[in-house]
């Protein structure tokens, strides 16, 4: 088979059957193919075609080889290990515990391209119905695709094996969705930091900023919390005074507006109502692409009790047809009359 002037590679062969077979390739755009055959090339080389049988038998020869070690460091404690040093079979445990231990990482890889390949098959390409010009030529950077596999090799849960897939596919998707900082951030993330974190933009706002809490709340576990996604790069600076703000601009008539996923905030009011913010960093933003949507009322609902003496009339309007230049809504829930 010819490409470019240039006979397919087996890897390509192989990668092209493995995603058509799971369904991603079909209603995909040229761009996010392309970039899927580059990454789980480069993720997994030549071992892109291996069956999952033969991933799970890699799996199995590792938790042998740790019943191995185990047997190893139970003689030395019964001080035989002149004894098994003597032994035949020494050499063969020891041989085996060597292939294993570099067999760890590769399992570990295949396992977060089986999850990315599900990720995309199950959520399919968000760019196929709607290309990008700019993502057209755009590829997986190869400076991220080796810091990338270095973190998949060491994923050693299922968890956390789904979280790097979903990774990979949205890079996959579009280049440029996760940063090294973000990839970073995710390799050192413990329970305690994605437990605060999830807390923290469950009410997110655009996806880039959270609600600030009043002063007032701004104590205790509350600001505990909030100083330690700081300190781990989730946030970017709390001020306690001022600080960053979103503004709903009322036009001429005196309406402005606050849109969230399908959902708006219609208000009335004389002057421009500003509501304080605190921005997620780049990686705590791409790292929340990650989580559940956040309900939109429940946002809308937040951010209304906070501007409600700002306003003078103010109600969630559901958005029924949106174009370039225009949205057209229906009333949804009033929350403040006039």
């Amino acid at each position: 088979m010819q490409k470019n002037g240039k006979t397919k590679g087996p890897e390509e062969i192989s990668v092209r059957a493995t995603l058509e077979k799971a369904g991603v390739s079909a209603g995909f755009s040229a761009s996010v193919k392309s970039r899927a055959i580059s990454a789980f090339e480069r993720l997994l080389g030549a071992w892109m075609g291996i069956p999952a049988a033969f991933a799970e038998q890699i799996e199995s020869r590792i938790q042998n080889s740790t019943e191995t070690e185990a047997r190893i460091q139970k003689a030395a404690t019964d001080r035989l290990v002149s004894a098994i040093a003597n032994d035949e079979e020494f050499n063969t445990i020891a041989a085996e515990l060597v292939i294993s231990s570099g067999l760890r990482p590769m399992a570990n890889r295949i396992r977060v391209a089986e999850a990315a390949i599900r990720e995309l098959a199950d959520h399919g390409d968000a760019t196929a119905t709607v290309p990008d010009p700019e993502d057209s030529e755009a590829v997986v950077d190869d400076d991220w695709m080796n810091h990338f596999t270095s973190y998949a090799e060491k994923a050693s849960s299922e968890k956390v094996r789904d979280l790097w897939g979903r990774v990979l596919a949205g890079e996959i998707r579009r280049a440029g969705s996760f940063s090294l900082s973000c990839l970073r951030l995710l390799s050192e993330l413990d329970r305690r930091m994605a437990k605060t974190f999830q807390t923290a933009v469950e009410h997110r706002m655009q996806e880039r900023y959270i609600l600030k809490p009043k002063e007032s709340e701004m104590k205790g576990q509350l600001l505990d919390d909030h100083y330690f996604l700081l300190e781990s790069g989730f946030l970017n600076a709390i001020e306690q005074m001022g600080g960053v703000s979103h503004t709903i601009t009322p036009d001429d008539n005196g309406v402005g507006y606050m849109e969230e996923q399908s959902l708006l905030l219609f208000v009335e009011a004389r002057k421009p109502v500003s509501i304080p913010v605190i921005l997620l960093t780049r990686a705590g933003r791409e790292l929340a692409s990650l989580l559940p949507p956040p309900d939109p009322l429940a946002v809308l609902e937040k951010v209304g009790e906070r501007i409600r003496d700002n306003v003078e009339f103010m109600e969630i309007q559901k958005i029924v047809v949106r174009t370039e230049k225009h949205l057209r809504t229906k009333p949804f829930k009033t929350l403040k009359q006039r």
